[in-house]
């Protein structure tokens, strides 16, 4: 058995010390006792600049101004910050051309802009030869969280650039005295606008679906005897809709209007993409698998079979990542937000995608028919030693193994891996029945003891040396061919 050599990662950390607090430990949820509590969310959603401009419009469009003048930075009257929020509202609607990707979901806001850390631009409204930049202003007291507001500096521009800014063109389509009625707090010309607009866009991207399938059907006819086409013609005329309505959706009457219609054409786009790549996967599986029948290696068939489902695994995943950004979730805060758990459990569905490419060789290599009989056998061990302070230093290593059976035996194989994590005990609170336990990277996790006796046994600066041991043997159920 060939084992192969050290590394050293976190990862390997966090996983083996959740898995010391699972055997040992419930873990608890609380942080380190240093460290301080999260701050409470903004209930506006002004946290992020994207939740800012977006709760703005909201409220705007509502002509809910009052509200709408929450997001405003100054100190000036209710009635003065109402009046600004009408005019910015006018402003964001007919000068500022963005779309979801354009407002930064991080609490932070985007750093590589090349402004001040508590400065994020959202767009620049042109009107004739004068422009006014919309920049949003992070604001911190003591006792509230971290909010982004609309500046002060732009504030002062926004009258005057209210009143020389032109409507969009659909806005202007429609009477002056019809622009003022409302239907479910929205004005009644954007539901109609969408009303009309759905089938002009049907009827473009119908006829452009139809060429697209022409153009593709000899290759088509070619490869799959024209079934192929047959079960994407739809989601490409998807696709193709999606595409439009993206590209129309900056001629919307309102800025919300214009990201809602561009929020929800991407996630249409990555759907029709995403399930047209899979069946796409499956169609070049399937003709991979009848030349394997063919040309007599049936073998190999579960090679092909496994890539398949990878890929599908990888094409599922990246929409739903994609999918989630477009509706502004901001993605890194819900992978931190995972905590040691789901570091753990991505670390662990890391590992189980090793071991099959591990021994995927046995089954593309030998003589395998579809139908024969497996037998998989997976092997857990956990060791937990406390050494005192001095007798260890803190350090993560690992170990794999490969092996195979030779030619001419049942065909076998078996991966395996042993993880060594050694940290130490930084703090125990014996009436929270609790241990802090710090890596070697820095990494803290607090745990609270099972038993509280244990607690009696160990003291601050002791190592914890934890070894965490699997592996996955799997070998064919029939005799080896003579």
């Amino acid at each position: 058995m060939k084992i192969s050599g050290y590394r050293r990662s976190a990862v390997p950390l966090l996983c083996c010390i959740l898995t010391f607090v699972a055997f040992s430990f419930p873990a608890v949820g609380a942080p380190a006792p240093a460290e301080p509590k999260p701050s409470p969310e903004d209930p506006l959603g002004r946290s992020t600049p994207y939740g800012t401009v977006i709760g703005f419009l909201q409220a705007a469009n509502k002509t809910e101004y009052e509200v709408a003048a929450n997001y405003l930075e100054g100190k000036q009257s209710a009635r003065r910050k109402a009046e600004l929020a009408r005019s910015l509202h006018v402003v964001l609607n007919r000068g500022l051309k963005i779309g979801p990707d354009d407002l930064s979901k991080a609490p932070a806001g985007s750093l590589t802009d090349g402004l001040a850390a508590d400065l994020e631009k959202v767009g620049t409204a042109t009107f004739g030869s004068e422009s006014l930049d919309i920049v949003l202003r992070l604001t911190k007291t003591a006792d509230t969280p971290a909010i982004w507001l609309f500046s002060a500096e732009t504030l002062l521009g926004v009258t005057a650039a209210a009143s020389q800014l032109d409507l969009p063109w659909a806005e202007a389509i429609w009477p002056e005295s019809f622009r003022d009625i409302r239907f479910l707090s929205y004005p009644l010309f954007t539901w109609l606008n969408v009303l009309v607009g759905i089938p002009l866009l049907v009827g473009i991207a119908w006829p452009l679906t139809r060429g697209l399938l022409r153009l593709l059907h000899p290759l088509d006819l070619r490869h799959s005897g024209g079934n192929m086409l047959a079960q994407i013609k739809w989601l490409l005329f998807l696709l193709i809709f999606s595409l439009l309505a993206r590209l129309v959706a900056t001629q919307a009457a309102t800025a919300e209007g214009r990201i809602f219609v561009t929020s929800v054409a991407n996630v249409f786009i990555i759907v029709a993409a995403g399930w047209i790549l899979v069946r796409l996967t499956k169609f070049v599986a399937r003709l991979k698998t009848q030349h394997l029948r063919q040309i007599g290696l049936p073998g190999k068939i579960a090679t092909v079979e496994l890539s398949n489902w990878l890929l599908v695994c990888v094409w599922f995943t990246a929409g739903l990542f994609l999918i989630l950004r477009s509706l502004g979730v901001e993605l890194t805060a819900v992978i931190a937000g995972l905590g040691i758990g789901g570091i753990a459990f991505a670390f662990a569905a890391q590992k189980t995608i090793e071991n099959l490419f591990g021994t995927v060789t046995v089954v593309a290599d030998e003589a395998i028919q579809v139908g024969d009989p497996v037998i998989g056998k997976y092997y857990e061990a956990l060791v937990v030693e406390v050494k005192k302070a001095g007798e260890g230093t803190p350090g993560v290593s690992t170990q794999q193994a490969v092996a195979r059976s030779k030619p001419g035996e049942v065909p076998a194989g078996a991966v395996g891996q042993q993880i060594t994590v050694t940290a130490t005990i930084e703090a125990i609170d014996k009436k929270a029945r609790t241990v802090t336990i710090k890596g070697p990277e820095g990494n803290s996790v607090t745990v609270k003891a099972r038993d509280p006796k244990n607690l009696d046994k160990v003291k601050v600066g002791d190592n914890v040396e934890i070894t965490y041991t699997e592996a996955l043997v799997i070998s064919l159920d029939k005799p080896a061919k003579k």
